[in-house]
This record gives structure tokens, C-alpha cells and sequence, in this order.
């Protein structure tokens, strides 16, 4: 892990770099069912080896032909060999995974680097290294998206009926396409002189911009109260339903052009922390903000509209009294739509630069003149380089720990220790030779966490301006950088000039003629008669799970829905007495067995009253990521997990009326909680930092990112109570075990 120091980033930097020695590929698989998990057996691969001109393509038969074919490769030259697939991770363990590196005498050469969909990992021995990279690293889509998109068009999955050289094809292609879309990328950063290749689109974005378009010097800081305050005021994008249920009238769906890109180019970002207060006021704020200073503070803000982010497990947009961290430009916002604040708490001053304007006007000025049609794949990475940049500067480093190395190379183990000393829970893993244990996330050394605070505090105000342009009562849904509003609401956004093609405008997408609403990321829209599905976290190929054995008892007009549904999700329905009707007429399902192949089937054996809501369960295949394997401590091959995902539907951003309507969240809270306590101050930095760590903590139960399991004892004792808003009594407990008050503490 990096020690975070005070550094200043300067322009420079830039040799370009391109693997010289790249090995493509992909594998096919046969696999096994079982309760549990779907085991994955290696079946055969194929590979396109690249060195300058010389080109070598072959199909793999068996594991070792793999590692044989690399072994040969270093008999003669020892520069690494890059090898690199869509999915890497999978087809790494199909072709043998860390089996085959202890066989073929590798080892790893650091810790890989997995989180968020990342595959990162060297092995060598001796001179001889390789490296294995996720085409994902820097595509976050699939094969067959990448393959319109140079040209390349991905074939149609054969059936195992189908001939074993049709097959071949199949994965040949997928193999074709890979190369392509790398070489396309490597040849666009030597074309653009965007500097030196790096492993992940984020990486390349960031170090792009220090190379080509930092024009002033930017410092960064090491001050961990003021990275809390930033911590505490980056917030995310707004995504927020003011209306559940369906929606018969039409529905306008409107995106903001390069949301991101667009309040970088325009606006101010912090490139110097100056001043840091444990307590402001507002004249200090005044001062600084008369002299074009960026400011981020705690505040105890009053409002009567839902302008403004605060964060108590999920992000919402109360109103009332309450305390939230923000920056200026919400601050300004606030005030200038008739909110107060009544007192100000920490402050952190920065001096301030156009720091992004440079860099989007290039590439946005690339991917307004380049046609979609006429070159897909540079106009892909105009995109991708556009929105890659901020999130580099609110980066934490990985929570895993490298310990040691551990003697016996095949074992793989996930073990929880707990000191009932000092009340601490910690993971520790062992995989491939290797001990890593958990910590808490660090900050990157280069990040800055107050430019990606401003960066999302601007896509929120501007937004929220869109929605109260729009017209509160008008405008139904809305999800970072688009809104769903009805006619009205669009005529205002219109009237206002807010409508166009310009950069930050809003553009009409499409106009709904019906819509459901069930809640964030989840709804139905009816557009040209056709029924589109958002549903975050179920994947298209899930289906439908009704209990084992189960008869449904229906009658009325629930019959034809129920059996459209059925239909729809692909539920067999092996024998309903009676006869149904649906719109082409009467059919006896004793004559007309439905016959869809599905996880679960209905069958005789339990009664259950079915309504629209009860269908609600999807069964799913989950793909396991590197640490999903290590939990389950399966490393000798790739399984994916059969999950059951429940959908809940409890709208938890408001208060649903009768009408279908969503109030916001009334606060009153006078104080900071750990205000109420009479401690110390210096025990008070210690409870804010631990009420921090709660909020990072309910954040990432509430978004299924980990469960309680994963916690510190401390946060176990506690997250509940914090979670449904009894803060007083969190912080008392908190004061308690600082102060050495174990019996009434935690």
C-alpha cells in the first residue's frame, strides 16, 4: 500500500509503451451441475500469438499445449509475453490456473490485482515473466458489442449437436475480435500521442491527462481530517423515484449530453487545499468565496425542497433540518433556493483552476466531428476516455494486504480471526503461495478526493435544476444524468433552453407511451409497443422461481395476467384444470401443456395465493470473480454459484402516499450527534471517524457489496442501530468504548 504523502503532480511523463510479444485467447468449456455451484471443465481453446510481424494462430487441444506453446516462446528471447482475453480470469483458470503456474515452475511475481472486474497478474520464472490482462480492464462490455464495433461480427453460439469445427470458429472469432479491439486501442494512443499504455481505462485516462493536459501544478495533500470532510461530501449522482406504479399518459425520457464531461469542461476544481477550520462560520465562508475559493464543510442546513444530498446508509434528498458535508457549488445552490444553514462545523478551503477544460474540449471535439458509422471504435474511445478520468481522483487503494508468503503453494483458504481484546475482525486468505489480510481502505497516492466531490456535486445541482425546471409533480424518475418527466415538465425544460444538442443540454431519447415504476433501477417502459425491462442486478439469462411443488390458486382476472407472466419468464406450467382466455381466444391447457425449460417447475403439493407481486424471486447463474473463488475456497476450477435473488420492492428514498407520489424525508436534528455528548474533542475526532466508517459500512450493506459477516465486531454491535437512525445512542456507545468504558460501551 502506498504511504499517502503531500506531492505536487506536474505535466510529463508519457513514453509509449505497446507489448511487443502478445498472446490472444479464449477457451471453451463443458460443465457439470450440481446443488451449489456449476463446475467448468476445460474442453479446448485457441490463441493468436503476435510479435511485430510475425503471426501465429492455433487451436489448444489440452492445458499443457498452452504453457508449452509459452515455454517455447522464452527458449530464444526473454522480453514478457502479454496474454490477454475477455474475462481473463476465467479462462486463465480454464487452462489450468495456479495449478499450472506452480507446474511450469512460475510463481507470482506480486499479488494480482482483481477488484471491480479487474484481472491484473504477473507470474515469472527467473527472466521469464507473463502477464495476464483483462480485455475488461479497459472494455467494461461484452465480446459481441466490441465485435459491431470494429467490424468483426461475433458468431451465434453453436449447440453441442453442432460439429466440433463449427466450434473452432466460434471461439476463433471471439479470439479475432479480441486482437482486433487491442490493436485498435494501442494504435489510437500512438495516433493521439496519449502517452504510455497502462493496464485499466481509468489509468490510461488519468495518466493521459498528466501528460498531455495539466496545465497547472496540482498538490496533493496528506491531511486525513480534510480527506474525512472530502470523504463525507462525495456523494455520487442523484437516482431517485418521485412516483411508483404505472403511468399511463406519455413520458418523456430525456439524458443530459456527457453529464460528466460537461461540468468539467465548464467549471472550477480544486487544485490546492489552503486552510483547514475545526470550526467555520459564515463570514469565513463569505471571505473565500468572495475571492473565487472552493470551500467543503459539515453544515447543519434547513430546507423546505429535496436540493441537496445527505447520507445515512442510502443517499437521499431530504428536507427539514439536518447535517450533511457539501461543497460550495451545493452550498450556493442551497442558497439560492431559499435554504438556511445554522451552523457550520469543519472547513476546507482550496484554491481553484479550469483543470478538465483542456482535456474534453480534445476529446469531446473528436467525438462530435467522428461519425458513429464511420469509425465505431474511435468514437468508442472518445467515450471512454471522456467519462474515465474524475473517478481516479476519489480512488482508494485495495483493502487486501500482502503479508507473506505461505509455504504450501496448492492450499486455499479464507479464514475470519476475532481479538476479543482489542474487539477487531479480520479476514486473511491464502491462495498460490500467498498471505493477504484485510485492512481498511487506504487513499491512492495520487488522489484527491475534493475534485471528484465537486465533479459529482455539479452533475447533482445541475440535474436538480433540470427537475425543478421541470416542475416538481412533473417529473417521475430520475438517474444520474437523465430524467423521466410528462409533456408539461418537458415543455418548461424546453421553454427554459435547456433542450438541445449541445454539450451538458438534455436530449430527447425516446417518449414512453406506458411505464411501471417499482423502484430504483427497476421499471417497465412501453415504447412503440414494445416492452423494455430495467431491473439492476438480474441478469437477462435469470429466470422466474415459483417454490417447488407448488399449485397457485387463481381466479378472476388475475388468471390471464398470471399466465401471461408465466409465459413471459418462462415458468412450465405442467397442469392447470380449466380453461383460460387470452386475447386469441379460449384454449384447454390439459390439450396445451406449456412446455419452457426453467430451474423450478409447477407441480401439485402446496397451495399458494398467487398475486401479481408474489412473482418475484429470480433464479441466476453468478460468475465468481477472484475473490468470489477464494471464499469458496475452489481454486482447482472455474464454478459459478446458482443464486436466488428476492426482490423486495420496499421503496426506501421517501415516504410512498396514497397517491402513488413519493414525500421526502422530513430530518430535525439540531445537532451533530457526537455534539450531544459532552467528550473531549479530541475523543470526539475519534467517534466521527468511527461514525464514518458506519456510514461506509451501511452504504455498502445496503448496496449488497458485503454482508454483516464482513464487519469488525465493533460495527456489528452497532450498524443496526445506526442504520434505522439512532445516532445518539451509536455515539454514546462509541464514547463509552473510546473512553475505556468496556461494561456500558460496545
Amino acid at each position: 500500500m502506498n504511504m499517502k504523502i503531500y506531492h505536487r503532480l506536474k505535466k510529463g511523463g508519457g513514453n509509449f509503451f505497446v507489448p511487443e510479444r502478445c498472446l490472444f485467447f479464449d477457451t471453451e468449456t463443458k460443465y457439470v451441475q450440481n446443488d451449489k455451484f456449476v463446475e467448468h471443465d476445460f474442453w479446448f481453446g485457441y490463441m493468436i500469438y503476435i510479435d511485430g510481424r510475425y503471426r501465429d494462430e492455433r487451436i489448444i487441444s489440452q492445458k499443457d499445449d498452452f504453457w508449452i506453446y509459452i515455454d517455447r516462446l522464452f527458449e530464444s528471447d526473454k522480453t514478457p509475453v502479454y496474454c490477454i482475453a475477455h474475462n481473463a480470469f476465467f479462462d486463465f483458470m480454464i487452462v489450468g490456473g495456479f495449478e499450472y503456474v506452480l507446474k511450469y515452475g512460475y510463481h507470482l511475481r506480486k499479488p494480482p490485482i482483481t477488484d471491480k472486474g479487474l484481472f491484473i497478474m504477473e507470474i515469472e520464472r527467473g527472466n521469464d515473466r507473463v502477464v495476464f490482462l483483462n480485455l475488461g480492464n479497459w472494455f467494461k462490455t461484452s465480446v459481441k458489442e466490441l465485435g459491431k464495433t470494429v467490424g468483426i461480427e461475433k458468431f451465434e453460439m453453436p449447440s453441442m449437436s453442432d460439429s466440433f469445427d463449427k466450434w473452432v470458429q466460434y471461439c476463433k472469432r471471439d479470439v479475432e475480435v479480441i486482437e482486433k479491439v487491442f490493436f485498435e486501442f494501442m494504435n489510437f494512443i500512438k495516433m493521439h500521442d496519449l502517452g504510455g499504455l497502462s493496464y485499466t481505462i481509468a489509468s490510461q485516462a488519468f495518466n493521459t491527462f498528466l501528460y498531455r493536459f495539466l496545465n497547472t501544478d496540482l498538490y496533493i495533500h496528506a491531511n486525513k481530517d480534510v480527506i474525512a470532510l472530502e470523504r463525507r461530501a462525495y456523494h455520487g449522482g442523484r437516482t431517485e423515484a418521485f412516483y411508483l406504479g404505472q403511468i399511463n399518459d406519455a413520458v418523456y425520457v430525456l439524458d443530459v449530453h456527457s453529464m460528466y464531461p460537461s461540468v468539467m469542461r465548464d467549471m472550477l476544481y480544486p487544485v490546492k487545499m489552503i486552510r483547514y477550520y475545526d470550526k467555520s462560520d459564515m463570514s469565513t465562508y463569505i471571505y473565500y468565496r468572495n475571492r473565487d475559493k472552493l470551500i467543503i464543510a459539515d453544515v447543519l442546513v434547513e430546507t423546505d425542497k429535496p436540493i441537496v444530498p445527505y447520507r445515512h446508509g442510502r443517499l437521499i434528498a431530504p428536507v427539514g433540518k439536518f447535517w450533511t458535508a457539501l461543497t460550495s457549488v451545493e452550498i450556493d445552490f442551497l442558497l439560492e433556493n431559499g435554504g438556511k444553514i445554522h451552523e457550520w462545523g469543519a472547513m476546507a478551503v482550496y484554491n481553484a483552476d479550469r483543470l478538465f477544460s483542456s482535456y474534453v474540449d480534445y476529446f469531446y471535439t473528436l467525438k462530435e466531428n467522428s461519425s458513429k458509422q464511420s469509425n465505431k471504435t474511435h468514437y468508442m474511445l472518445y467515450k471512454l476516455f471522456l467519462n474515465s478520468l474524475y473517478g481516479k481522483f476519489g480512488q482508494r487503494t485495495p483493502k487486501w494486504q500482502y503479508v507473506g508468503n505461505y509455504e504450501n503453494f496448492h492450499d486455499v483458504d479464507f479464514t475470519t480471526f476475532y481479538d476479543p481484546q482489542t474487539g477487531k475482525r479480520e479476514n486473511v486468505r491464502i491462495y498460490a503461495g500467498v498471505i493477504e489480510k484485510s485492512g481498511e481502505a487506504g487513499e491512492s497516492f495520487n488522489s484527491f478526493v475534493a475534485i471528484a466531490a465537486f465533479v459529482t456535486a455539479y452533475a447533482w445541482v445541475k440535474l436538480t435544476r433540470y427537475i425543478i425546471t421541470a416542475g416538481w409533480g412533473h417529473v417521475y424518475y430520475c438517474d444520474t444524468d437523465s430524467i423521466f418527466c410528462d409533456e408539461e415538465g418537458y415543455q418548461n425544460l424546453l421553454n427554459a433552453g435547456y433542450v438541445g444538442d449541445e454539450l451538458g443540454k438534455l436530449g430527447l431519447e425516446y417518449v414512453v407511451n406506458k411505464m411501471i415504476i417499482y423502484g430504483l433501477k427497476d421499471y417497465e417502459v412501453v415504447v412503440d409497443n414494445k416492452t423494455k425491462v430495467k431491473l439492476k442486478g438480474i441478469s437477462k439469462d435469470a429466470v422466474m422461481v415459483i417454490p417447488d411443488g407448488a399449485i397457485m390458486s387463481i381466479a378472476g382476472k388475475d388468471v390471464n395476467k398470471f399466465i401471461e407472466r408465466c409465459m413471459e419468464h418462462g415458468i412450465v406450467i405442467k397442469q392447470i384444470d380449466g380453461t383460460y382466455v387470452l386475447k386469441h381466444g379460449s384454449i384447454s391447457l390439459k390439450e396445451n401443456e406449456l412446455k419452457i425449460p426453467t430451474f423450478q417447475e409447477l407441480s401439485h403439493g402446496l397451495d399458494v395465493y398467487l398475486t401479481e407481486w408474489d412473482i418475484n424471486g429470480f433464479a441466476q447463474l453468478q460468475w465468481l470473480s477472484f475473490a468470489g473463488h477464494v471464499r469458496c475456497k475452489r481454486f482447482d476450477k472455474y464454478v459459478n454459484r446458482i443464486v436466488v435473488k428476492k426482490l423486495k420492492r420496499e421503496y426506501k428514498k421517501g415516504i410512498l402516499t396514497e397517491t402513488g407520489w413519493v414525500k421526502p424525508f422530513e430530518l430535525n436534528e439540531e445537532q451533530r450527534a457526537d455534539e450531544k455528548v459532552n467528550m473531549p474533542e479530541e475523543n470526539a475526532k475519534k467517534v466521527r471517524e468511527f461514525m464514518q466508517k458506519l456510514r461506509n459500512y451501511a452504504n455498502l450493506l445496503t448496496r449488497g457489496k458485503i454482508s454483516k459477516d464482513d464487519l469488525p465486531s465493533w460495527a456489528i454491535a452497532l450498524i443496526d442501530e445506526y442504520i434505522i437512525g439512532k445516532k445518539m445512542i451509536v455515539v454514546k456507545k462509541l464514547h463509552q468504548f473510546i473512553s475505556g468504558d468496556i461494561e456500558n460501551g460496545i
